[in-house]
């Protein structure tokens, strides 16, 4: 079998990414097909070069639900009442308003900015393809 080139790759590689996988699979019957395809892509790839980006670290949900609790339940058992547990609290979570929601999530990441330092990382040249694909021939068959 004959390796494919990076360029040939990257080619095959957008054109399926497009062309979207779970489409496809939504619109196959469940088993096993024997599949002999053979297509022509043909077009221009576009590699832009390296860049440096800026990483801010993102809140932990899990570990703000579970200091939030923590927190409340101290809060409430000083108080002298009862507190509040996992299950009630998902409860609570199914019918909370969405904006209290966005706002939760905008001051976490302004508290998460202030306190922790941003990551810079190389990140890949961004890639834009023009390609066409032609598909030459064609055999599906359910095994």
């Amino acid at each position: 079998m004959k390796e494919l080139s990076a360029a040939a790759r990257l080619s095959v590689a957008k054109v399926i990414k497009e062309a979207s996988m779970k489409a496809a699979a939504a619109d196959m019957a469940v088993g096993s097909y024997d599949v002999d395809v053979t297509v022509n892509i043909k077009g221009e790839i576009t590699v832009g070069a390296p860049y440096k980006s800026q990483i801010v670290q993102k809140a932990k949900p899990w570990n703000l639900v579970a200091v939030a609790l923590s927190e409340l339940n101290k809060n409430l058992e000083a108080a002298g009442l009862a507190g509040i547990n996992m299950e009630k609290l998902v409860d609570m979570a199914e019918k909370v308003d969405p904006a209290i929601v966005d706002k939760a999530e905008e001051e976490a990441a302004a508290a998460i900015a202030k306190t922790k330092a941003k990551t810079e990382t190389t990140c890949n040249g961004k890639v834009t393809t023009k390609l066409e694909v032609d598909v030459i021939e064609e055999k599906v068959s359910k095994k």
